[in-house]
């Protein structure tokens, strides 16, 4: 039985070999190497000078996310982090010149004035390590952002200035619920 699994399995690794180099191949006519196209002039080589914006205009959504996960026992800090992030968010979208792009963050309602009293000490502990965590990516992308030389019109540092704000509201969020 393993004889023929293993016959089998050389069968397919065979084919899918001979595939691969039927497909590289070029078609009749063709120069070799003709399928690739060449690169375009003033083409930029090396790192994108927008590195840091976009990575960031990927992490604040998380850490909105993350925020909108936690519960809602936090006298309003974590509502308020929630719409900084979308405040970061939208900054940085304006600073990489996508303002038009629909945002993640900021779609919905949320009231942050229950009792922790209502959930589990369990519970309780998780919400807090969402806080902890959404912290975390902003204290991430601030730095990123921070490091970046390109000011993309202001909105760079403005993106920063919410996100020192929002990470404030994260803190006072934990200072509250121990």
């Amino acid at each position: 039985m393993k004889k023929i699994a293993a016959t089998v399995g050389m069968v397919m690794v065979a084919s899918l070999l001979a595939y691969v180099a039927v497909a590289q191949q070029p078609k009749p006519g063709q120069k070799p190497g003709a399928g690739t196209p060449p690169p375009r002039q003033g083409q930029r080589r090396g790192p994108n000078p927008a590195a840091g914006m976009i990575n960031a205009s990927k992490q604040v959504p998380n850490a909105y996310i993350i925020l909108g996960r936690a519960l809602p026992i936090y006298g309003g800090n974590r509502v308020a982090a929630m719409r900084l992030c979308a405040v970061a968010e939208k900054e940085i979208l304006l600073g990489l010149k996508s303002a038009d792009k629909p945002t993640a963050v900021g779609q919905d309602k949320q009231a942050d004035n229950e009792s922790a009293s209502k959930y589990s000490a369990k519970q309780v502990k998780q919400s807090n390590g969402a806080l902890t965590r959404a912290a975390e990516i902003l204290e991430h992308v601030q730095l990123v952002l921070k490091k970046d030389k390109n000011e993309f019109d202001g909105h760079r540092k403005a993106a920063v200035k919410a996100i020192d704000e929002a990470i404030a509201k994260i803190r006072a969020a934990q200072a509250l619920a121990r």
